[in-house]
């Protein structure tokens, strides 16, 4: 199958762009080919390499995301899944707690 094709080289050290970074890049490309054609071909270049730049750091972002999750054992995430922290109880701060009753032993209510 097509899909079942060598995972070693180009295709394994660069990640897949997320589809959200063509909303922006599109219309830079199609600025960028529209100010060539109009006769300004620096502010092209420049939309041209801001695009590219755009794509690469998308691409950056989306393999150290892959690269940081490998490097975590199966067995390592399963465990952190199953097994989370404790939950701290909730505590009022100092000077919102109360100190214990003092029982007048003749009333039986609290001494304020």
């Amino acid at each position: 199958m097509a899909r079942d094709g060598d995972r070693s080289g180009f295709s394994r050290d660069v990640s897949r762009i997320d589809p959200f970074c063509w909303i922006p890049v599109a219309p830079m490309l199609l600025l960028a080919l529209a100010t060539v054609l109009m006769g300004v071909p620096l502010l092209g270049l420049l939309l041209l390499i801001l695009a590219l730049a755009i794509v690469g750091f998308d691409m950056w972002v989306n393999n150290r995301r892959k690269s940081s999750q490998r490097r975590l054992r199966p067995s390592a995430v399963s465990r952190r899944v199953a097994n989370p922290p404790a939950v701290r109880r909730a505590r009022l701060p100092r000077h919102a707690r109360r100190p214990p009753a003092t029982v007048a032993p003749e009333t039986g209510r609290p001494v304020p």
